[in-house]
């Protein structure tokens, strides 16, 4: 039978393994925007997909996942719009990681004994709220 001192050490090494997890999912997606931010500025000219995927694997990966597709879109209307939303929506998925790496760490915090963890629980709920506040922020509304 586990005791409430064993019960509290199990949720909060969930709540380590959820901030970790988070960060790993915040990290490559925030770094998925910069090399998207660095790759923008150059003309693709005459760059085949295959040779995109070559050079770029990661924002290839993001673009598939992101249903993206920008050598065999239609963008004669507004060619930079989906581009934005694109950007936006990686950016978007580095704000969630960054929640669930608050989320877990008010997990790991929560009824904490010492002053230090608990300032580092609100520091952490505050984190949480903003980062789910600029999710809310960056999602595309109709």
């Amino acid at each position: 039978m586990y005791s409430v001192n064993d019960q509290m050490n199990e949720i909060q090494m969930y709540g380590l393994k959820a901030a970790l997890l988070g960060a790993l999912y915040a990290v490559y997606w925030l770094a998925t925007y910069i090399q998207l931010q660095l790759v923008e500025p150059i003309p693709a000219g005459n760059m085949t997909m295959d040779q995109f995927a070559q050079t770029n694997p990661n924002l290839d990966r993001a673009f598939r996942f992101l249903d993206y597709d920008p050598f065999n879109e239609d963008c004669s209307q507004n060619p930079k719009d989906r581009g934005k939303l694109i950007s936006k929506q990686m950016l978007r998925h580095g704000w969630g990681g960054l929640a669930f790496l608050f989320l877990g760490a008010c997990v790991a915090a929560y009824r904490a004994k010492t002053i230090v963890f608990r300032i580092a629980f609100r520091m952490a709920a505050i984190g949480f709220t903003a980062s789910l506040a600029i999710v809310y922020i960056l999602h595309p509304h109709p």
